[in-house]
């Protein structure tokens, strides 16, 4: 009798690109790769889609406006925009979200190690089987292990201890007072929620900025969002990862700011007012006792003065670069109001029966067998772009600013992220080694044909996108139907450009190169010429003569090309 034999391990399946986690960075970038047509995978661990948002609390609600929930292709349509959505509202979000855009996802997958492969691509290792990709996306988010500080292991055995990430309801504590430690979003929310069923609190501060819900006439997240779109058109950089101290910045809190009760500000003092004991900094644990910095009155008066030091003047600056309408900016808040609590707390005495640690989240890439982390355990990366080929990071604190973590912001990471990996994707097939594909999208467009009269062409045209040079060529492949250019009569700026066309097989008709409409004066020169090549294998390569920046497609239909 022959001795059975073992299972042969399954072959790994092969793609493209596959996308570690499906919440909204990666559903995000799933939705820019679908539009440049590159085949992709997301996995997901989670059984359900909804993401990190799984993980709130029952009375969660957002901390930002319901128009911040801006995700490319399904911005927020419904009639309350100024509202804030409970988390399992959220959670249904993010799934129909998935569901509109086809995204191609697999639930109960954990992604357990990725290594890189000879010649290129990785093996990526799961819980359900093994993958070969060209290029891998870590969206895994921000809030990957709860952060707990080592000090927890000195606490008596018989306190209950939870992160918020596994706090649900005030029915989870057992009787008795809490200690919170951390005053950030979630720590002022859950002192709140606790507050409102008659629970005592206590408090240890950190030092994360208070902020106002509301300044000059809109939530606090209209302004940021505005700096972070068009802030760097008028020189306002404040809200990009360049502009940080250092890179420890990347994980500073965010202002307490509640969505609950329609939304408003979490200050300190108002907390200790109302009955939460405030301390400082919690340093050490002695025997049932715990010993807080003794500096309180300091680091109320830091967290108070933050905003005025840093927001409001790019608020301010921003409002008058735009001159926009808004409001007169309102006094700076002024309270004395100073807590009298002891830097050091008996437990047993305060009977504190539990400890929340409302103390954020830590980065976690154990995964990756590939020697791309610093020492924060942060990517090393340009725009998301890892040092490693293929490697990419979307949805991270700060990955290129403020907003890359949050849902109204991540698109822009994402989309920048699909079309380097649409331009290696299309370089691979030909002899070019870096490229963008420029997306596509149906518009009309009148083309000269040999009647010499428009016609319409609902085809796809070049769209907003960013294009990489190769000395002074760009090029992209032809298999994905873009429209050509060819000539370009001679234009100065400020001329009327002809009307634009489009390239027939064998033939030169002419296509006129629009001028972006001048915005604060700006200026933008025409270019005189640019001669379409064919490239055997690659597909088309466009000479710029002199060299550009970029290319794209703008209100009226016309093509802008920007000197450097």
């Amino acid at each position: 009798m022959e001795a059975p034999t073992a299972a042969r391990p399954a072959a790994p399946q092969s793609i493209n690109t596959l996308i570690v986690g499906a919440g909204q960075a990666g559903l995000a970038t799933s939705y820019w790769l679908s539009r440049a047509g590159v085949e992709h995978q997301l996995l997901e661990r989670r059984d359900k889609l909804g993401g990190a948002w799984q993980d709130r609390w029952d009375a969660f609600c957002l901390n930002t406006p319901n128009f911040s929930l801006a995700l490319p292709g399904m911005p927020y349509d419904g009639p309350a925009p100024e509202a804030f959505m409970l988390r399992d509202d959220v959670i249904g979000y993010f799934r129909r979200y998935a569901e509109s855009i086809g995204a191609p996802v697999r639930t109960g997958v954990d992604v357990t190690r990725i290594a890189p492969t000879e010649g290129g691509g990785f093996t990526v290792a799961t819980s359900r089987g093994s993958w070969r990709a060209r290029n891998v996306v870590l969206a895994t988010g921000g809030y990957q292990k709860p952060k707990i500080p080592a000090l927890s292991a000195q606490l008596p055995s018989h306190l209950l201890q939870l992160h918020t990430d596994s706090y649900r309801n005030p029915g989870q504590l057992p009787d008795g007072a809490v200690l919170i430690v951390g005053a950030g979003q979630s720590g002022g929310q859950i002192a709140e929620e606790l507050l409102a069923v008659g629970r005592d609190i206590h408090l240890a501060v950190s030092t994360c900025p208070e902020a106002p819900r509301r300044y000059r006439g809109q939530d606090l997240l209209y302004w940021m969002m505005q700096l972070a779109q068009f802030g760097p058109d008028y020189g306002l950089n404040g809200l990009t990862v360049g502009q940080l101290p250092s890179p420890a910045a990347r994980f500073a809190c965010n202002p307490p700011v509640s969505g609950a009760d329609g939304g408003h500000d979490i200050h300190l003092r108002d907390l200790g007012r109302r009955g939460v004991r405030l301390h400082g900094h919690l340093e050490a644990a002695d025997d049932g006792d715990l010993v807080f910095s003794d500096d309180l009155p300091e680091r109320l008066g830091l967290v108070e003065a933050a905003f005025y030091q840093r927001m409001k003047p790019m608020f301010d600056s921003y409002i008058a670069a735009t001159g926009m309408s808004a409001p007169e900016p309102e006094p700076p808040r002024k309270d004395d109001w100073l807590p009298s609590e002891p830097p050091r707390l008996n437990l047993d005495a305060a009977n504190v029966t539990s400890v929340l640690w409302a103390t954020g989240y830590r980065l976690d890439f154990s995964i990756l067998d590939i020697p791309v982390l610093d020492e924060w355990n942060y990517p090393r990366h340009h725009r998301g772009v890892t040092e490693h080929p293929g490697l990419y990071a979307v949805g991270l604190p700060w990955l290129t600013g403020h907003g890359s973590s949050i849902v109204a912001g991540v698109g822009r990471d994402a989309e920048y992220i699909a079309q380097h990996i649409a331009g290696n994707t299309a370089a691979g097939d030909g002899d070019v080694q870096q490229a963008w594909l420029l997306r596509a999208r149906p518009v009309e467009v009148h083309w000269r044909g040999e009647a010499d009269r428009a016609e319409p062409f609902p085809g796809p045209c070049l769209d907003r996108g960013h294009s990489e040079l190769l000395g002074n060529k760009l090029r992209r492949p032809a298999e994905h139907g873009l429209p050509l250019l060819q000539e370009v009569p001679g234009a100065a700026a400020g001329e009327e450009p002809e009307e634009g066309s489009l390239v027939e097989e064998g033939k030169r008709p002419a296509v006129a190169v629009g001028q972006h409409a001048p915005a604060r004066g700006e200026q933008r020169k025409l270019l005189r010429r640019i001669p379409v090549v064919r490239h055997e294998r690659a597909g088309f390569a466009v000479e710029l003569d002199p060299p550009v920046v970029g290319l794209r497609f703008v209100e009226g239909h016309q093509l802008d090309i920007v000197q450097p």
